[in-house]
């Protein structure tokens, strides 16, 4: 899925100081308590016209956003949000159309299995890509 590893490189370029900690379905061992992103898909859409696939798939990700303290975390996820809704981007083989924030909630803080205690903000993003 090439998709999935633009989206990395999109999201990876909104929030440089925490590039190499944002990754989809599992957040690393020893990240602790720094600002990090994880990634999940919810939901892998495609959309159909009479004739068949279409070619624009509609995403749904989960994104959390984990980090020592509410402030930073609150931050990066304005920035995410911010790039989630600028329409027609493209990186790499994908072509993102404008997403929107379906939902949003404040999780935590809560003790991580290696110790650290972090704080937790996760979206529900929609949006739909296309190859380029």
């Amino acid at each position: 899925m090439v998709w999935t590893s633009d989206l990395l490189t999109r999201a990876r370029a909104a929030l440089p100081g925490a590039a190499n900690r944002i990754a989809w379905y599992e957040r690393q061992r020893g990240w602790g308590d720094k600002l990090s992103v994880l990634l999940n898909l919810d939901d892998d859409g495609r959309l159909y016209s009479h004739d068949g696939p279409s070619g624009l798939d509609d995403k749904d990700i989960t994104v959390d956003v984990f980090g020592a303290t509410g402030e930073p975390v609150e931050v990066a996820v304005e920035t995410l949000r911010t790039m989630f809704e600028t329409r027609d981007v493209t990186v790499g083989g994908t072509i993102f159309g404008m997403g929107f924030v379906r939902t949003g909630r404040t999780l935590g803080p809560e003790d991580m299995p290696d110790g650290a205690r972090v704080f937790r903000r996760r979206m529900l993003v929609r949006f739909s890509v296309e190859a380029a």
